[in-house]
């Protein structure tokens, strides 16, 4: 071992000499140093430099053992480099995140990390000793063995069960993105180069607004459930460049891409990442991880279990935007046994699913959950109805000519296909060389005729357009059904869907946003209703989104679906955590999914001859996740106790409602026409930059931006861009100038005021409401409300303000209405003296209630009547089910008195809420441990009634109801302490809870 050392120091010394020090100078030094070690332990490896100018996202040396498994990589920065600090980049954060086995040297000292971790540390010998003396003291001998040992002795690990198979693919596949983005980035320069070309491909023929992001991840995943489904099929060991030869050829898609990618060299960098996932699949023990996957009467679909660990590991985002979540069995059952019925009671067919004539879509199948059910259901009702002996001939002519899934992402779509091939094959009748199950790469919502192409990928992927394409054009689909994903900010806008779109957004086209209706489950909802009417008659059934069911703004959707439904069954599963839905009993309520938004199922029928009535039938499903899915388990669509709704001609709503009730409360004035004028909150989509609790750090902070000490990458890092991509930084920085009048107070939340930095060049476009902001740069106050509230509960959504609002004051949607408007020439003339103002009130309300009480109310009485009625139990509790729907109206007295009372109290209250009133000079609470005030993980003791913020430190006398008090679906307390976990509070900040505190007390 000293020899070995001691030459390898040697030779760098000489090097150094020579007057070669970059980096890449050393190399051969450190190639001979871990040859010699590892023959030294007797491991047979092979070190292979593949560090390139033109490489990236590559550590310098990987290093493989027999097999060619991977042992691990390293990392070598200049001699002697400060090794802390290169620690803390980017590009060594990402090697040590990915990499289970990594070396980071300077030559002289050397570092290994484990899974993200610094495990071992050995100095050879210090800098300035190596460079002025001859003789060198090295470090303990044996130190430097175990240091070494350690690092060669790591192996690929052996892997027995499908859920760690998944991770470790996860991990790996993270670091394969990386390595494809960035790559990438360097053909997008050149436009050209093998990832560029297949960018295009994809988005010629699949995707036309594929952003090069998402097509590094597509690929990615393509390329591990690629490499997947080899090992699977593969009866030896797997190599990347054969590993074509063994993907099913009935997945004709992927075998044809792999083999493409076998006939191209893949840039160094990521064939080392490719190299690794074939490696550990050459590692784990297949056959037992394939016995998880043949499981399919296990109460968990193990395939869905196996993605979904995949997809938590390797981007728990992606999963949120993109809607994917796996859908409960209960859940899946119901409709397709629902279906089941409905085909034969009232479609005249004995089979149900199993006729010939049906002819079933999914498109958003993910892995292929709803198509599994219906191939068992159909393979049982074959068997049940006495014809098992043609069930192969079942198989064969109807399963595999009748039943269609489009899938978007390359993953599930793979996972789709195993899961239904291994399915037919436990059914008796595996696939046979030629068929195909009708499972298409597409996007269902994109519709366009697809010109052909000869290049071998490109020519798979037509044939798989085309095939979607003939399916979406001229198949008449019967059944659809399946869990449409849902994403708000859709990036489905082809000219095909939104044309259809139109439809939905006909009787809404006043509105001041229809944002709601760009949904992707509203989309796929609209697809489905488009598929079956362009056949004549069908059934589609959704799980989804419930916000449909009464959104005010998905009236005109609801009308639509009515005029070509003839019978629609509405199963409302609730569960909404947003709006803290709960059972009418005051029970828990749980979401049937581990998600915010409650979800209902949807089942929609149209007959080939109209019915002469309509018929809505609606039933609520409240409780516990597992009430809910025991129902759905035990239940179909025949047997569930349904209660008929007659929607009226105004809303459509799908819900249960109070007629008469309805009746007087409609003849309220909405708070909309009792103001002339009002707007949402403002959404800068960077508050973490231009807002700040505190003044001088806020100031800091554009100083920064505006003295170029960020570069744009960074400011596009820091700013979102992503989410903003009409925002130009450029313009920005020109634009600004620090003008310490344009910090402003900001109602972030209730009782949770900050500054807000308001110049509209650091806001993005569109979203600072200058034209009713700039209101607030003078004296005024506002009333801030949703426009509608979903679930039960009271309605806490209204408060005041004197200041500029977030969108997000409340947790929905909030807008803003203020009592004056400020009349000036000019906008830029607002900073000078007080201009004229006027009452933004309705002039016929102020008329009407002049005649009545013989006398004209001020603007601020008009606006505390309206909030101490909003604030009113009896009204909130009374008119809870309308106060879901639209802004809030405002029952007016023809009482004069009356009218003075209740604006005395709402006075009273706002007062309260902006922490005027002199009821808040005397505390009704305490603070009385010293301390550093650092807000660290708080907690609420109920029995002492304390607020801790620390271990010591705590806020006194908080009753219960205080600390659980809500406004617009916060829990006030909780909220203000959240976003300051980690902060020390000011005394200013303290004073301020403790007012709250008070003022909660006092309103309650």
């Amino acid at each position: 071992m000293e020899e070995i050392i001691k030459s390898y120091l040697k030779e760098l010394k000489n090097k150094y000499a020579s007057g070669e020090t970059t980096e890449p100078s050393f190399y051969p030094a450190l190639q001979r140093l871990l040859d010699s070690l590892a023959s030294k332990f007797n491991i047979p490896v092979q070190v292979i430099n593949i560090s390139k100018r033109t490489e990236v996202g590559v550590p310098d040396f990987t290093i493989y053992g027999e097999g060619h498994a991977r042992i691990g990589n390293v990392e070598a920065k200049p001699i002697g480099a400060d090794l802390i600090g290169i620690s803390q980049s980017e590009q060594l954060k990402k090697y040590i995140e990915f990499s289970d086995n990594l070396i980071l040297t300077n030559y002289l000292e050397f570092w290994l990390f484990r899974h993200g971790k610094r495990i071992r540390t050995i100095h050879l010998i210090e800098l300035d000793e190596f460079l002025c003396r001859e003789r060198y003291p090295l470090a303990a001998l044996d130190d430097i063995e175990t240091f070494f040992s350690t690092f060669f002795s790591h192996a690929v690990p052996s892997i027995y069960k499908a859920e760690p198979l998944a991770t470790e693919l996860a991990r790996r596949t993270r670091l394969l993105d990386v390595n494809i983005r960035e790559n990438l980035d360097l053909e997008l320069r050149d436009e050209r180069g093998k990832l560029y070309e297949l960018l295009k491909a994809f988005q010629e023929h699949l995707i036309s607004d594929l952003q090069p992001e998402a097509f590094a991840d597509m690929y990615a995943q393509t390329v591990t459930y690629g490499l997947l489904l080899a090992r699977i099929n593969a009866d030896a060991r797997l190599d990347r460049r054969t590993a074509h030869l063994n993907i099913p050829h009935t997945i004709s898609l992927l075998y044809d891409m792999f083999r493409y990618l076998a006939e191209e060299e893949l840039p160094r960098s990521l064939a080392g990442v490719v190299d690794d996932i074939t490696s550990l699949l050459n590692y784990a023990d297949i056959s037992r991880v394939i016995g998880d996957l043949h499981r399919f009467t296990s109460s968990r679909d193990p395939v869905i279990h196996f993605y979904e660990t995949f997809l938590a590991k390797y981007d728990p985002r992606l999963r949120k935007t993109r809607g994917i979540y796996y859908t409960p069995e209960p859940v899946v059952s119901f409709i397709v046994s629902s279906v089941h019925r409905l085909l034969k009671e009232r479609f005249g067919l004995p089979l149900g699913l199993a006729d010939k004539r049906v002819k079933i879509l999914d498109p958003a199948c993910g892995t292929g959950t709803f198509l599994a059910e219906v191939i068992r259901t159909i393979c049982e009702e074959t068997i049940a109805s006495g014809k098992g002996g043609i069930l192969k001939n079942v198989i064969k002519d109807h399963i595999l000519e009748n039943i269609y899934g489009f899938e978007l992402l390359m993953a599930p779509y793979a996972m789709a296909h195993l899961k239904l091939s291994l399915l037919l094959e436990e059914c008796g009748r595996p696939l046979q060389k030629g068929e195909r199950l009708k499972i298409y790469l597409t996007n269902a919502l994109e519709k366009r005729p697809v010109e052909v192409s000869y290049r071998l990928f490109e020519e798979a992927l037509t044939r798989e357009s085309r095939a979607a394409y003939q399916v979406k054009e001229e198949t008449p689909i019967l059944v659809v059904l399946g869990n449409p994903p849902y994403s708000v900010s859709s990036y489905n806008k082809s000219d095909f869907i939104e044309e259809l779109m139109n439809d939905y957004k006909e009787d809404v086209q006043g509105e001041r946003n229809i944002q709601p209706l760009s949904d992707d489950y509203i989309k796929f909802i609209r697809f489905a209703h488009w598929k079956i009417d362009q056949g004549g008659k069908g059934i589609f059934s959704y799980i989804s989104n419930n916000s449909y069911f009464s959104g005010l703004i998905h009236r005109g959707m609801r009308k639509k679906l009515m005029e070509s439904f003839d019978e629609i069954y509405l199963l409302n599963l609730h569960g909404s955590t947003r709006i803290g839905e709960t059972h009418p009993d005051g029970s828990k309520d749980q979401n049937i999914f581990d998600i915010k938004q409650g979800n209902g199922i949807g089942i929609f029928v149209k007959f080939p001859q109209p019915a002469e009535k309509k018929e809505v039938k609606y039933y609520d499903l409240y409780g516990l996740r597992e009430v809910k899915t025991r129902t759905l388990s035990e239940n179909d669509v025949k047997s569930i106790p349904w209660e008929k709704l007659t929607p009226n001609e105004e809303f459509y709503f799908f819900i249960k409602r109070d007629l008469e009730k309805e009746k007087i409360y409609r003849k309220f004035s909405g708070i909309d026409k009792i103001f002339k004028i009002y707007t949402s909150g403002v959404k800068t989509h960077r508050d973490h930059f231009i807002t700040d609790f505190n003044r001088s750090n806020l100031i800091s902070r554009l100083k920064e931006f505006l003295n170029l000490r960020y570069s744009d990458d960074e400011v596009s890092s820091l700013f979102s861009i992503n989410n903003t991509r009409d925002w130009n930084i450029s313009t920005a920085r020109k634009a600004l100038e620090i003008d310490k009048e344009k910090i402003k107070n900001y109602a972030y939340r209730p009782y949770d005021n900050r500054l807000i930095y308001y110049d509209e060049c650091l806001i993005d476009i569109g979203c600072s409401r200058f034209a009713t902001m700039s209101n607030f740069f003078k004296p005024n106050l506002a009333i801030a409300t949703l426009r509608s509230k979903q679930g039960k509960g009271p309605f806490t959504n209204v408060f005041i303000t004197k200041c500029i609002a977030d969108i997000h004051f409340s947790s929905d949607q909030t807008y803003v209405f203020p009592l004056y408007i400020y009349k000036g020439k000019e906008q830029d003339k607002l900073y000078e003296e007080m201009p004229e103002r006027e009452a933004n009130l309705n002039p016929e309300f102020i008329k009407a209630l002049t005649d009545a009480y013989q006398r004209q109310p001020t603007p601020e009485e008009m606006l505390f009547y309206c909030y101490g009625v909003f604030h009113s139990d009896t009204y909130s509790r009374y008119y809870q089910e309308f106060l879901r729907i639209d802004f809030p109206r405002v029952p007016f007295t023809s009482n004069h008195r009356l009218f003075r009372q209740i604006a005395e109290v709402g006075e009273k209250l706002g007062r309260l809420h902006l922490l005027e009133s002199t009821l808040l000079d005397k505390s009704e609470a305490e603070y009385p441990v010293e301390g550093d005030h650092l807000v660290e993980k708080p907690h609420y003791d109920p029995e002492a009634q304390r607020l801790y913020i620390n271990q010591t430190q705590y806020f006194g006398k908080v009753r219960p109801e205080v600390w659980e008090f809500v406004v617009g679906g916060y829990q006030v307390l909780r909220s203000y302490l959240r976003y300051r976990r980690g902060l020390n509070l000011s005394g200013a900040e303290v004073e301020h809870l403790l007012k709250v505190i008070t003022a909660i007390k006092h309103t309650l």
